[in-house]
């Protein structure tokens, strides 16, 4: 299972970023593998609206099978849902933390 979470910087445990399409990297947590990897985001450069479509493509490239965001916008969410993405809510928290509560079932789908 891969699990993509936005984060401010390029580590496990860097604050969650708010703004889904906007986030400057991506977290990828391989629960199989036991390792984590990061991405840029190569969306936040454009003022052009779209960004979390083609961030949930981004992820999608990158092999994720579940998301954990704050708050995703609505053209982010159609995508995920036509994907067959799980998404769920973030807490306020870092990436690890939140990673650790989706392993053990305690975050609620967005």
């Amino acid at each position: 299972m891969r699990v993509g979470i936005p984060v401010e910087e390029k580590k496990e445990d860097a604050k969650i970023s708010s703004r889904f399409g906007r986030s400057p990297y991506f977290a990828i947590f391989d629960d199989e593998k036991n390792s984590v990897e990061f991405c840029d985001n190569p969306n936040i450069s454009s003022d052009a609206h779209g960004k979390g479509p083609k961030t949930v493509q981004l992820l999608l490239d990158n092999k994720v099978d579940v998301i954990i965001a704050k708050e995703l916008g609505t053209n982010a969410k159609a995508t995920v849902e036509a994907a067959g993405i799980k998404v769920y809510k973030a807490i306020d928290g870092t990436a690890k933390e939140n990673f650790e509560k989706y392993k053990n079932n305690e975050l609620s789908e967005l």
